[in-house]
């Protein structure tokens, strides 16, 4: 029985332990903002848009068009975390689309762009109007 509340109260305590909120959330701007410029330096916006509305300079070329990341309901492989990773290390192989694969960037950086879309995401959602958002 002191066993078992011994590993519980070491258990709790290493709970305990992880970041504060504010650490957390510190943590996640600084993906976010590692994601944008991965997003900027990687040629994503040259389809995509500058802010990530799937209007970038190419864009007309393409059926269908680029993601509009500001909507959910705009992800083809879904709008998890996993789903955005594997799509843009793997790129899109279906005629009729340009999405290539970045697989030269690592699991860090292909997370911190993932991020960066959901912080897209999550604005588009706060956002009544999608015109509207950030």
């Amino acid at each position: 029985m002191a066993r078992t509340v011994a590993v519980v109260i070491l258990a709790s305590l290493a709970a305990s332990c992880g970041p504060s909120p504010e650490e957390q959330a510190r943590i996640r701007r600084e993906a976010e903002e590692r994601g944008r410029q991965l997003y900027l330096t990687n040629g994503c916006a040259v389809c995509h848009g500058k802010e990530g509305r799937g209007d970038g300079l190419n864009a007309a070329r393409y059926y269908p068009p680029p993601t509009d990341f500001y909507d959910p309901a705009n992800y083809r492989q879904g709008p998890s975390r996993g789903a955005m990773m594997r799509t843009i290390k793997n790129g899109v192989p279906r005629e009729g689309t340009a999405m290539a694969g970045f697989d030269h960037l690592t699991d860090i950086e292909l997370r911190d762009l993932a991020i960066y879309l959901e912080s897209l995401q999550a604005a588009g959602q706060q956002s009544p109007n999608k015109e509207n958002a950030p």
